[in-house]
């Protein structure tokens, strides 16, 4: 195993020379695995009633009914009378991310491997699986006899039991064991098995640790078929293997939406070398029309909800300026329960062009109660409902906000993500009103913005100038004796109120870009004087770098004299200096 790999096991109490005694030393185990993840799935109680279920076990016998038809056109896969199995189970509401990574797992595992999602999908995932589900490994939980053996079980993309919905108690304790695919580094796992292993490793998308075994498994059998030659022993060994890593074009679709969506498009600030690779891999096999089907399932298609949100977001968005940077936060209300807000979320944030941004949203949540019997009469009573408010809030920030950490932030009332993308939902209102919540989150993220930065702490100085009668000529030989871009011209003399020791008056800048535009046009000794524009565009050293880098794209400049209160030139201020701050350079 690699060192990236963290490997966990809980044992069982040591054999000894009686097989009864280990058969119910391995039943004590057992049971007291149930035990702590039934224990730990407390938590799950929350979630189901946020969809209207009075229980978990509600819950639970609803989604093992309502599951069937979702995979019964798919059942025909997998055979009811094979003994033994392996699972591929995501997280609730799967994401592109857990759905890719489970399903190019059950490539890896063979064609009886089972993909199994507890309950849920995002609205782009139910997008792609209305047209794709009769063509991925995808089954139910009900499709697995009871009675069944189940030799490895997949979890991909979380360490958090409670994230498994109800099926997690008895697919884990009839595990012979359990592996868990996750990328979210420091997270805390909970969950309890005798033979369990986490493969958790800092790369952006947790598909790229499955596409990764996928072109191992391919790179083996290639090699495998070249050595065997004609053997028919290494011939079959080679094919079987090639089966395995041998991905159709809609898993490589699926498993590329996987790395494009929780990456950004390689563009978020978790993305690493080893997710373009594994996109490139999966380019490989896809082909043009994969890349066709990624930009139509990430585009957004927002629903007539969503846009109503989204414009009524838009109206009711305050901004707080910190240091700097515009923190954006809206509280909102419906009617009904809402999905993909985060994708509302995230135009939203692109809109109102804020750094951070946090959403909260209040929706009722049905909670339903069961018809009781009378003891007098026998009759029924008729059932009731009364809502419950359920408050999702969902946290965006641009990559530039270092210091904020939305995943830490969000995980205090139970919820997750990345640093720059997390949500939680909580039900009822003891964690207080949605705008209770928003202007909580919008207070911590006030906290956690970094002092700005002010233009002395990376000004350049001394400053290299020059005399406004200067050729264009003795400017280039400046620019070329100290390699700088760029040099401020000066007054010849100082003025009658300046000490000449403190420096001249600065009067204007002439770039390598000027100097060149003087060589093609023959002027190189021409004088400065006539070459600057008589109002100097500069900046005080106690000014943040927002507003040196806002200057320069205003202006479309390369570079900004620092003056002080008497107008000397004390620094200077490039856009590589700009870019070096903001950490893209």
């Amino acid at each position: 195993m690699s060192n990236n790999e963290t490997q966990s096991s809980v044992s069982d109490s040591k054999s000894s020379s009686s097989e009864s005694r280990s058969m119910s030393s391995n039943e004590e185990s057992i049971d007291s695995e149930k035990v702590e993840t039934m224990r730990t799935l407390k938590d799950v109680e929350r979630l189901s009633s946020d969809d209207g279920f009075d229980t978990w076990n509600d819950f639970r016998d609803d989604f093992i009914s309502s599951s069937d038809s979702d995979a019964s056109e798919n059942e025909e896969l997998f055979d009811s009378k094979e003994l033994s199995y392996d699972v591929i189970l995501t997280h609730m509401f799967a994401d592109f991310d857990s759905l890719g990574a489970a399903v190019g797992l059950a490539r890896l595992h063979g064609g009886k491997a089972i993909v199994v999602n507890p309950g849920g999908e995002s609205p782009s995932v139910r997008r792609f699986l209305a047209l794709h589900r009769s063509l991925l490994p995808i089954g139910s939980y009900k499709s697995i006899p009871s009675e069944a053996r189940i030799r490895t079980l997949c979890i991909v993309d979380t360490q958090r039991v409670e994230r498994l919905g109800p099926v997690a108690v008895d697919l884990i304790s009839r595990s012979d064991r359990v592996l868990v695919f996750d990328h979210h580094v420091g997270a805390v796992c909970n969950i309890v098995h005798r033979n369990l292993v986490l493969h958790v490793e800092k790369v952006g998308s947790v598909c790229t640790l499955v596409v990764e075994r996928l072109m191992d498994a391919s790179a083996i059998a290639a090699e495998t078929e070249v050595s065997a030659e004609r053997s028919e022993s290494g011939l079959s060994v080679g094919q079987n293997l090639q089966s395995n890593a041998q991905i159709s074009a809609v898993e490589a679709t699926l498993m590329a939406l996987a790395i494009h969506s929780d990456t950004g498009s390689l563009t978020y600030d978790s993305t690493t070398a080893r997710d373009a690779l594994a996109l490139a891999w999966l380019l490989k096999h896809g082909g043009t029309k994969m890349m066709r089907s990624v930009s139509a399932f990430l585009s957004n298609s927002f629903s007539k909800a969503q846009l109503t949100q989204l414009s009524s977001g838009m109206d009711k968005l305050e901004k707080t300026e910190c240091e700097g940077f515009y923190i954006g936060s809206v509280a909102l209300h419906s009617d009904e329960f809402i999905p993909g807000m985060s994708s509302v979320a995230t135009e939203l944030l692109e809109l109102s062009n804020c750094d951070a941004l946090v959403l909260g949203i209040s929706s009722p949540a049905k909670k339903k109660k069961k018809k009781s019997s009378s003891e007098n009469n026998g009759q029924e009573k008729s059932s009731k409902e009364h809502e419950v408010p359920q408050i999702s809030i969902i946290g965006r920030a641009r990559a530039r906000m270092q210091g904020i950490d939305l995943a830490d932030m969000f995980s205090e009332l139970g919820g997750g993500g990345h640093p720059k993308a997390a949500a939680v939902t909580v039900k009822g209102t003891e964690a207080g009103t949605v705008e209770e919540l928003v202007d909580g989150f919008r207070q911590k993220m006030i906290a956690s913005v970094p002092k700005a930065t002010l233009v002395r702490d990376f000004m350049s100085s001394p400053v290299i100038t020059v005399s406004r009668e200067s050729t264009m000529k003795e400017a280039r030989d400046a620019m070329r004796e100290h390699s700088v871009s760029g040099v401020v011209i000066v007054e010849e003399e100082s003025s009658s109120d300046v000490d000449a020791k403190e420096g001249k008056i600065a009067l204007g800048v002439v770039s390598r870009s000027d100097v060149l535009a003087a060589e093609m046009s023959n002027s190189l000794e021409r004088p400065l004087k006539g070459t600057y524009r008589s109002q100097l565009l500069s900046i005080t050293a106690d000014r943040p770098l927002h507003e040196a880098e806002a200057l320069m794209t205003q202006h479309q400049v390369g570079r900004l004299p620092v003056l002080d209160e008497k107008r000397i030139a004390i620094g200077i201020v490039t856009r590589s200096d700009v870019l070096k701050q903001r950490g893209l350079a």
